[in-house]
């Protein structure tokens, strides 16, 4: 089992320990010192380790994770709005326990106090939406989470399909790594242009929607 495979399987174990025990509970808090165990492992040799949550699919950086092909958790992250998850740096434990707390929230597995409302101050975590970035691109929304933004100009895919179109016009084989490297980066793109599509069209039917009279 890769390491990336490791904390995620940890994290979604700490989550559901979560919300079977609360987040008080001795084993709620052996499961995220195991979760948090993990990431230190993981950040040995990716200080800055970055997950994208697609349907069906889990990508690590930019490459698909094959062991988490179909798993459970990336939809439920999906749906709650969680399609993003990166480290910046080293986290504490205490970071870390609020962090697992927020996405038990949003997640629905537990209840959230009124004060439990996640501040993104100097917190090394970040999550959220992927949205187009870039000149021309979707622009992020505010949320309250900060979001984690997927800059796409795809410039560079279209010169590489050029070159595929090129490279089989020669009479040469297709390149199934560079053809497949450019069929994930678009599916990347299209599922974020999507998912802005739909939160553009939310927005504007709320707005144009006549306010009610008692």
């Amino acid at each position: 089992m890769s390491d990336p495979v490791r904390f995620l399987a940890a994290l979604s174990q700490a989550l559901s320990t979560m919300g079977l025990y609360g987040d008080e509970h001795p084993a709620t808090a052996r499961a995220v010192d195991t979760a948090l165990e993990r990431l230190c492992e993981l950040q040995t040799s990716n200080p800055r380790p970055q997950f994208t949550f697609l349907t069906g699919e889990v990508l690590f950086g930019s490459e698909p994770v094959q062991e988490l092909e179909g798993w459970e958790w990336s939809s439920r992250l999906i749906r709650a709005g969680i399609e993003r998850i990166e480290f910046t740096d080293g986290v504490q434990v205490e970071q870390f326990a609020r962090f697992l707390s927020n996405l038990a929230v949003r997640l629905g597995i537990r209840s959230a106090p009124s004060t439990d409302v996640w501040q993104m101050g100097e917190s090394p975590i970040r999550f959220g939406h992927v949205t187009l970035g870039g000149e021309g691109g979707a622009q992020p929304q505010q949320a309250q989470l900060p979001l984690a933004t997927l800059a796409y100009s795809l410039h560079e895919e279209r010169d590489t399909i050029d070159w595929l179109h090129q490279e089989i016009q020669r009479g040469s084989k297709l390149p199934i790594v560079e053809a497949d490297a450019v069929v994930r980066s678009l599916s990347i793109a299209m599922h974020a242009s999507r998912r802005w599509c739909c939160r553009s069209s939310s927005s504007k039917n709320s707005t144009s929607t006549p306010p009610l009279t008692p």
